[in-house]
């Protein structure tokens, strides 16, 4: 074989060598970049999985702060209808010719014994008076009229040495004013927000 026959092969088994050196390396190069991107697609399908979970789990929570915050507006707007139709009851029976049979309903009721003093409100001196008390009185159950008057819109305070009743129409309407919420909770339920 001469010199340049030599010198051809081993240009020709160089190429060869580098043609396959090449291929292979286009080869790995090119399942380096397959394996990255399924790395990739798998580390982004869990980021978007998170994503998506943690998007729920706080449109969730601002459904449920929305709600709650719905039902304390109702409640409140309840709460304050209930209130000014108490105290215009109140205002109401106050102003009523009934107001005096309401009072001597009270005094019937009384479950003192002895000498009770009558506490009114300052706008009930007309029409409490202590002949009015006298009518209601028996032997057992004496009824004076206080020279203190009490704060309330109307009704009285019964007093027996340390025992109080407060028959008073506040404390009436304050009494009665939680079973009226229940009572009407009951009848009409909170609407919700379906979608935020």
């Amino acid at each position: 074989m001469s010199l340049e026959a030599i010198r051809q092969k081993i240009i020709k088994d160089a190429e060869t060598g580098a043609e396959r050196i090449l291929s292979q390396s286009r080869h790995e190069k090119k399942a380096a970049l397959e394996e990255a991107r399924a790395r990739l697609a798998v580390r982004a399908e869990k980021d978007r999985v998170r994503l998506q979970e943690t998007l729920r789990e706080r449109k969730a929570r601002m459904r449920e702060n929305a709600l709650r915050t719905e039902e304390r507006v109702l409640l409140n707007t309840r709460r304050s209808l209930i209130d000014d139709a108490l105290d215009q009851a109140v205002d109401g029976l106050v102003a009523s010719r009934e107001y005096t049979d309401l009072i001597a309903s009270f005094l019937k009721n009384c479950d003192l014994a002895g000498e009770v003093k009558v506490i009114i409100s300052g706008n009930d001196r007309e029409r409490i008076t202590q002949s009015f008390l006298d009518s209601h009185s028996s032997a057992a159950l004496r009824f004076r009229l206080s020279s203190e008057f009490h704060a309330s819109r109307g009704g009285v305070i019964l007093r027996s040495g340390k025992i109080s009743q407060n028959a008073t129409l506040d404390m009436v309407a304050s009494l009665v004013h939680e079973e009226l919420v229940m009572e009407l909770s009951r009848l009409l339920p909170l609407e919700r927000l379906e979608d935020l």
